[in-house]
């Protein structure tokens, strides 16, 4: 069991129906490697929707779409598998949710576990482990919701 502990925090509620975003800034988190939208009202993406990731590398205005990266939709942010140039410009055009920030935690916990099957392939004395169930708790300590989340609460 992995345990995830944290002091400060927020809740947020995304609308139910998302709305289009084109050709939206990414920063660069420093590293070359990661980017996030820079309209932070548009961080929630949705990951039913096409989400089109681009990078300009000469400066002129070319934009090329990019494949080697994983999305993390619920941040809004992109990890490229190999570091891109220091002066390369990320954009973004997909879908994202609206979000309401509905409470804000002083204290929160987060315990994940996964469950494995051990399985051994035909003919080999290697075996494999393949995660076949997982769950997870956690508990939060408030300092305001609003709302119908403070009756939750």
């Amino acid at each position: 069991m992995a345990g995830l502990p944290g002091y400060g925090g927020a809740v947020y509620y995304g609308a139910q129906t998302s709305s289009s975003f084109t050709n939206e800034a990414m920063t660069d988190a420093g590293d070359d490697l990661t980017f996030t939208i820079t309209d932070a009202a548009k961080s929630m993406w949705d990951d039913t929707a096409t989400t089109t990731i681009e990078k300009d590398t000469a400066g002129n205005g070319v934009f090329v779409a990019q494949t080697a990266l994983t999305i993390n939709y619920a941040i809004g942010r992109v990890t490229f598998t190999s570091a891109i140039g220091a002066t390369d410009v990320v954009r973004a055009s997909g879908k994202y949710f609206t979000k309401t920030q509905v409470a804000r935690a002083k204290e929160w916990s987060l315990d994940i576990e996964k469950m494995f099957e051990v399985d051994t392939e035909f003919g080999s004395s290697w075996e494999t482990s393949i995660p076949i169930l997982g769950k997870a708790s956690g508990s939060v300590k408030l300092n305001w919701a609003s709302g119908w989340f403070a009756q939750l609460s």
